[in-house]
């Protein structure tokens, strides 16, 4: 059973594969997504940093692709303040990375996008969250 939608051009987007077993008594049946992808388990940032201060982003991560998942890079960039930093590539199985940027101390007080970039040669995550600076 595939579960999904089309996007305006026809094509299927957001496939879900599903293990339907109709041999339940009672009418009930069970359907189990096959989970293959990359886990973005939490991503961790203060409340609030001070200009000069250093702005430290933990990320776990975990693996359910249907293979090894190699030379996975973390990105994490604020774009209005020019900053970036990587870390990688690595291996990845279950685990956390951590990334610490240095905010400049002439940023002025106010909520910065920090966009976080998991990806490879064969995937790609984007995830983003508000950096205030004080």
């Amino acid at each position: 059973v595939a579960i999904g939608s089309e996007d305006s051009d026809g094509m299927p987007e957001d496939l879900l594969d599903a293990y339907l077993d109709l041999h339940k008594p009672d009418k009930e049946f069970l359907i189990e997504p096959e989970s293959k992808d990359l886990k973005i388990g939490s991503i961790r940032i203060p409340d609030n940093i001070d200009a000069g201060g250093d702005l430290s982003v933990s990320i776990n991560l975990g693996n359910d692709y249907m293979e090894e998942l190699k030379d996975i890079k973390v990105t994490v960039v604020i774009p209005e303040l020019g900053l970036r930093k990587q870390v990688g590539p690595f291996d990845l199985d279950d685990e956390s990375k951590k990334l610490v940027l240095e905010i400049p101390e002439y940023v002025n007080s106010g909520e910065y996008v920090a966009r976080i970039v998991i990806s490879n040669d064969k995937i790609r995550r984007v995830k983003h969250r508000i950096v205030v600076v004080e």
